[in-house]
Order: C-alpha cells, then sequence, then structure tokens
C-alpha cells in the first residue's frame, strides 16, 4: 500500500501565492502596461511638432481583457490627422468625404473658420464668405508623431508588461 503525506503547511502557502496572483495579476499587468504606454505617449510627444501636449494614454478592461491605448486630445489637436498625414497635394493618404469644420476648395488651399482656428494666422489670410471669416489654409507635408511611436514602442510596451508581470509573480513566490 501507498501512503502519501502532505506537509499542510507548505500546501496552505501554496494557496496563500495562488490566490494571490490570481487576485493581483491584473492590477500587475495594468501598471506595467499603463508604464508602457506613457514611453509611448513620450515618444509621440518628442516627434510632434509645436506644444508637448494633447497626447493622452487609457487603459480599460474591456470583457475582461485590459485594453490600452494611446490618442490625440480631440479639444486640443483637433488637426492631428493633418499633422499625421498632410494636406492637399502633400498629403498621404487619398482625400475621401469632408469635414464640418473646413470649406473644401481643392487640393491647393481650404478655408479654417476663424472661430475653429488655435491661432491668428493674420489678415493676410483671412477671408469673408457668405458673412463668415474664414483663415486660408495651404497644404502642408506630413509631420507623423503618432505612426513612428507606435511603431517604435510597441516592443517596448510588450517589454514593459512582460518584466512587469515578471516582477509581480517574483515578488509573490518569494
Amino acid at each position: 500500500m501507498i501512503q502519501i503525506k502532505w506537509n499542510e503547511k507548505k500546501l496552505n502557502n501554496f494557496y496563500k501565492k495562488m490566490d494571490l496572483i490570481g487576485s493581483n495579476i491584473k492590477d500587475a499587468t495594468k501598471s506595467s502596461l499603463e508604464k508602457g504606454l506613457t514611453g509611448i505617449q513620450k515618444m509621440a510627444l518628442d516627434y510632434k511638432r509645436g506644444t508637448k501636449q494633447g497626447i493622452l494614454i487609457e487603459v480599460t478592461d474591456e470583457d475582461n481583457k485590459l485594453v490600452g491605448r494611446v490618442y490625440t486630445d480631440k479639444q486640443l489637436l483637433p488637426h492631428a490627422l493633418f499633422l499625421e498625414f498632410g494636406t492637399g497635394t502633400f498629403a498621404e493618404l487619398p482625400h475621401i468625404g469632408t469635414t464640418k469644420t473646413f470649406i473644401k476648395s481643392g487640393f491647393r488651399y481650404w478655408y479654417l473658420p476663424v472661430e475653429k482656428a488655435q491661432r491668428d494666422f493674420g489678415d493676410n489670410r483671412r477671408i469673408t464668405i457668405n458673412g463668415q471669416d474664414y483663415f486660408i489654409m495651404f497644404a502642408q507635408q506630413p509631420s507623423p508623431f503618432m505612426r513612428p511611436a507606435a511603431f517604435q514602442g510597441r516592443d517596448i510596451a510588450i517589454n514593459e508588461v512582460r518584466n512587469g508581470i515578471s516582477e509581480f509573480l517574483r515578488e509573490v513566490v518569494r
């Protein structure tokens, strides 16, 4: 006959560690994901021309999965797509649709309502159409900041999550 004896103290200790891992792994993963996304955010701000603000990070729990994203603040950077992909004849992507803000006038220039402009472009670029004041805006070269940060930072973010989980597990099983 075979007899098996368990060390009850060690077994209880093992169960406690497993419970601790199960209850805290998501928090450890979330904090390391936020740390990785903060690195991508910093890269994007470094690449961005002009003010060094308007790029946000967010980590949400959707269907029991952590989802992280880095995105632009629509209030501070409503023109982020124009910066990223260029405009007019310099645009990287084909022109699709229209916007509510701009009046389309072809690929060389367009009209920006004065109240939507983030700064004064001067009286020489101001024009009145149907009683509303606009600035004449010209085609601009693309100045990508989100795409390079996303592609260069994704491996950094993955490593940050991997290291965060490893560190958490080392702490628990100690």
